[in-house]
């Protein structure tokens, strides 16, 4: 059996696991000289050390560190003495011993150099997290190369950089099981990795674990740039509103794509996304970076019902949306009003992530998708101001 085919066998066995909704908790739990972390964990549990960092190069000198190290060996958890922070990755649940004996298994289809390529991009997560650019000296980590640390390192990883929604808190917002299955999906995916996994260094640990080209899911710098050339569109066509008088959605639907387009390589309208036709879809590497509908204002209900179909649009590798709303109103600020307080009334409202309806016209909400209450999506409300009088 191939690597590819045991990958998929293995997925199909996670995910009967899923299906069972276990009663099982994946955490990460900080520990430092100044917060030991819980006192104790729910049992039964599973506890392993997952990184470590250290210091700096200008804060231990090559002999202490090295002793530091040899005696943790001896310690709970292998805890550097020194250490400014220690990262446990705790499984709690009835289920804990199959998760583990699972994890290793997967762990074990995962070359040498993939393995030290997730210890590199961690390592480099830490730095950003911890802010440790421009400290004197060169940070040290270590990392744990149990197998069930390595399989639980990467499950971080995948999620931090694809499902960030599930991160939200140092407990993984589902179990273990669920969360381990965007792993398959991204090492599966046919960009990844052909038709069978290299068992050494190469294309697959370059490809898979650099996690450089999150193109599963869209980056906030992208979105937030496509939102950007929205606004500044619709700024211009507001400063013209007899030019688009008594135009339909599409009308101005299909200007907003001229102008998309000229920024990225795939941009479509009217196409087909899960349930139905999206009015804007941007894409990249065959995969949705955007996804809008359009809609003119028709009040408090149409508004509500717009944002049910746009949700309605959306696969769980869309976290990135927005509704383009369009009005005809003589007065805008009733309409900016009723906006925000309709929007929290919606069956799937999570939270406001940015409200900027009065300078800028917009509000960027966060709410859970229909299909999976446990996956959440950012949709981003932009008024557009095309008065009938004009």
């Amino acid at each position: 059996m191939s690597n590819v085919e045991e990958l998929r066998r293995l997925r199909a066995d996670f995910e009967r696991e899923a299906s069972r909704y276990p009663d099982l908790t994946f955490t990460v739990e900080l520990i430092s000289q100044t917060n030991p972390g819980r006192p104790a964990f729910r049992r039964p549990n599973h506890t392993t050390t997952l990184w470590q960092y250290v210091g700096t190069t200008a804060e231990w000198d090559r002999e202490a560190l090295a002793k530091a190290v040899v005696a943790a060996a001896s310690t709970k958890y292998g805890a550097i003495r020194g250490a400014q922070l220690l990262a446990l990755g705790v499984v709690e649940g009835p289920d804990k011993d199959l998760f583990c004996r699972m994890a290793t298994r997967a762990a074990s289809l995962i070359p040498r150099a993939a393995r030290e390529r997730i210890a590199t991009d961690l390592g480099n997560a830490l730095e950003r997290g911890l802010g440790l650019s421009g400290r004197p000296g060169t940070p040290i980590h270590t990392f744990n190369n149990n197998s069930v640390a390595v399989w639980l390192n990467l499950v971080l990883l995948t999620l931090a950089n694809f499902q960030r929604e599930r991160l939200h808190s140092m407990t993984v917002a589902v179990d273990p099981f669920t969360a381990s299955l965007a792993v398959f999906d991204f090492i599966l995916l046919p960009e990844v990795q052909s038709d069978a996994l290299p068992t050494s260094s190469g294309s697959f640990s370059a490809k898979a674990f650099s996690f450089v080209g999150t193109h599963l899911v869209p980056d906030e710098e992208t979105y937030v740039e496509i939102l950007r050339i929205i606004r500044i569109t619709g700024m211009g066509m507001e400063q013209h509103p007899s030019t688009f008088l008594g135009k339909e959605e599409e009308s101005i639907r299909d200007y907003l794509l001229v102008v998309l387009a000229s920024h990225f390589e795939s941009v479509t309208g009217e196409t087909f996304n899960r349930k139905g036709k999206t009015d804007i879809l941007v894409r990249r590497t065959n995969a949705n970076v955007f996804v809008a509908e359009c809609k003119f204002w028709s009040g408090e209900k149409g508004f509500l019902e717009a944002i049910s179909q746009l949700l309605g649009y959306l696969t769980w590798r869309d976290s990135k949306s927005a509704l383009l709303v369009f009005v005809r109103n003589k007065q805008l600020q009733p309409v900016l009003d009723n906006i925000r307080a309709a929007t929290p009334s919606h069956t799937s409202y999570e939270s406001v992530v940015a409200d900027r309806l009065n300078d800028e016209g917009t509000l960027r909400c966060r709410f859970s998708l229909p299909t999976d209450a446990t996956r959440s999506v950012d949709v981003s409300v932009c008024c557009f101001h095309f008065p009938d009088s004009a």
